[in-house]
């Protein structure tokens, strides 16, 4: 049983090291969500794919060659434009599909190409940056961690002298331990974002090691004898003499990964120690700006006990660090893991679920879909119900929009099983085109109610310029300076490529439409009080006319938000004797009339009015 702490005022995470809550942090101790985080709107990063901003760092022929070994001689990083669902001559000669190749591909995203684009995201109007996971690794997404304590060289300056510098150390020596180039540069993104007035917070994968990780490699070479064998499960050890192979648990049977176990001390220290050189970085002697928080991947495989002592040590060195937790279980169990002694939030993949339910395939009426909210925002505490991560997809769900074409597609929903590919758009009739015209219009109108509902709305990378795809989402980031090549093959469902193209292709571009909409919503939320911490009352859930309208109300302001699910234009009666004025749709007044209000909303389409 792991010991908690007695004071968590004073912690030692580094060997010889006291450190203690800096002034700046010193304030709103009181609560476990942190005032910042309350109504934020986040946007999810997947550096490989965001943006290239050092071609000089892209990773070699050679570097992929140790984490794949079957690459062809011509291997290169992938062109950022090119036809997403396109095999190249190499891709094609292995016989194999997308699915297959994906993972070997590598477009050459980076820390600077996140920093040169801050200033589009503060334009945007967001918040919080939810950065996937950055430290060492083989792959894009790295969530086979080599270790926790640098970055990958490949998304800073100077990836062999990072190599070189960290080879030097003694990995689990936290005194040891050096501040590589890339380490430099992620707490310069860290600063950056800051003076743009955006929260960072970085993706900690703690329930496993890659295979390729210092801990796990001192294993395979010295078995019993490693220091580290105990981090992990081992079924047996590589022995000549007893005919034996290297046998471990992994996650899900993904033999890149190597499952940590929870009842070490020495592991949890290197965990600490990881954490806390993050959370209050100290450089060259002086302390730098640290990251924000923390999102915790694959929170609910580890027991509650562990986060109890994690969460309260960070906690200790930033009282306003927010903790999420990526928990894909019924409403219930996950917010077990949201108190003062857990998480400040989880990703609320309950709340997708609804959102695909009642916009999406259409299975849910106006008011089951408002009964299933409020079970739902009950389930947490009133403290974190303004900070839940609110999303529409994330890197492991399909895309929203594509998901809008593919409405009766299977769906990820509530459960967990991230690994079957019929859950990520992995199946043999899921239509990869282009949204129309009409679908771009409903993923608008689910972007209405995201953006005024209680929460943190969530938006993943790209979403708001109206990107599609099938599969897990690592697509790069479709940005206005760049010439995309048309989309002409469709998807191959994982299998050996067909050689069918598109009837025309998909044109690949910015949807200015699509990102005007988000901006205008995201300045509407940061413009109005009411709509980032505000109650909620619903007005209407009309299930034959298929509205639904609610007020949200904060310090004398409410605003009043009808969504119209349906396929016919509506007049909605608001029972009021005040006047309100149109917030989303220019600038009209709407007065009341015998104590009636009477709004217009289109097809597909919603209001936000200002109570005057």
């Amino acid at each position: 049983m792991r010991t908690l702490l007695s004071d968590v005022a004073v912690l030692t995470f580094l060997a010889g090291s006291t450190m203690t809550a800096s002034p700046a942090h010193a304030a709103d101790q009181a609560s476990f969500v942190p005032e910042w985080a309350r109504g934020v709107v986040w946007y999810e990063i997947v550096p490989e794919s965001f943006r290239n901003g050092d071609p000089g760092n892209d990773v070699t022929a050679e570097d992929q060659r140790k984490y794949f070994p079957d690459l062809p001689p011509g291997w290169r990083i992938h062109p950022w434009t090119s036809d997403w669902y396109a095999l190249t001559e190499d891709e094609q000669a292995n016989g194999k599909g997308l699915a297959f190749n994906l993972p070997r591909r590598r477009y050459g995203g980076d820390l600077q190409g996140i920093i040169d684009r801050l200033d589009y995201l503060r334009d945007l109007g967001i918040g919080g940056i939810y950065l996937m996971p950055i430290f060492d690794s083989r792959s894009s997404h790295k969530y086979d961690a080599v270790s926790y304590h640098h970055v990958d060289p490949n998304l800073g300056p100077d990836p062999a002298g990072d190599r070189v510098l960290a080879g030097k150390e003694t990995p689990d020596d936290p005194a040891t331990w050096a501040w590589t180039k890339a380490d430099r540069l992620a707490i310069r993104l860290i600063e950056e974002a800051h003076k743009r007035n955006i929260r960072v917070i970085f993706d900690g994968t703690f329930n496993n090691l890659g295979v390729d990780s210092f801990a796990f490699q001192d294993v395979r070479e010295k078995g019993e004898k490693s220091r580290f064998k105990d981090w992990f499960t081992i079924y047996s050890h590589a022995d000549p003499q007893k005919k034996t192979e290297l046998r471990w648990k992994s996650f899900m049977g993904e033999t890149i990964y190597a499952e940590l176990r929870k009842d070490q001390k020495a592991l949890d220290d290197y965990i600490f120690a990881s954490t806390a050189r993050w959370t209050r970085p100290v450089i060259d002697g002086v302390v730098r700006e640290g990251v924000d928080g923390w999102r915790l991947d694959l929170a609910d495989f580890i027991p509650h006990e562990f986060w109890k002592d994690w969460s309260a040590r960070v906690r200790a060195l930033n009282p306003q660090a927010f903790l999420m937790g990526e928990c894909a279980k019924p409403f219930s169990p996950v917010a077990s893991y949201v108190h003062p002694a857990g998480f400040s939030s989880v990703m609320n993949y309950g709340f997708k679920a609804l959102i695909e339910q009642f916009f999406v395939s259409r299975r849910l009426s106006p008011s089951r879909f408002d009964a299933q909210l409020a079970k739902l925002r009950a389930a947490f505490p009133e403290e974190a119900r303004h900070a839940l991560y609110n999303l529409l997809d994330s890197h492991d769900t399909e895309r929203l929009s594509s998901l809008i074409v593919n409405p009766d597609a299977p769906k990820l929903g509530d459960a967990r099983d991230f690994g079957n590919p019929e859950l990520n758009g992995f199946t043999p009739d899921f239509d990869t085109r282009k949204p129309n015209a009409a679908e771009y219009r409903r993923l608008e109108l689910v972007a209405i109610f995201q953006m005024t509902y209680p929460g943190a709305p969530a938006i993943l990378y790209g979403d708001e310029v109206g990107m599609w795809a099938a599969g897990r989402n690592f697509k790069p980031m479709v940005w206005s300076d760049l010439a995309y090549a048309g989309e002409a093959y469709t998807y191959d469902a994982g299998k050996a490529p067909d050689g069918n193209r598109k009837v025309r292709n998909d044109q690949v571009q910015v949807v200015r439409e699509v990102h005007e909409h988000f901006r205008t919503l995201i300045r509407l939320r940061g413009a109005h009080p009411a709509l980032r911490s505000g109650s909620l009352e619903t007005l209407i859930a009309d299930d034959a006319r298929e509205l639904l309208a609610f007020s949200r109300s904060a310090g004398g302001e409410t605003v009043v938000v009808i969504l119209n699910n349906g396929t016919r234009p509506q007049v909605v009666d608001l029972e009021s004797s005040s006047a309100y004025r149109e917030l989303l749709n220019g600038e009209e007044t709407y007065s009341s009339l015998d104590g009636r209000v009477r709004v217009p909303v289109g097809a597909g389409w919603g209001a936000v009015l200002l109570k005057q």
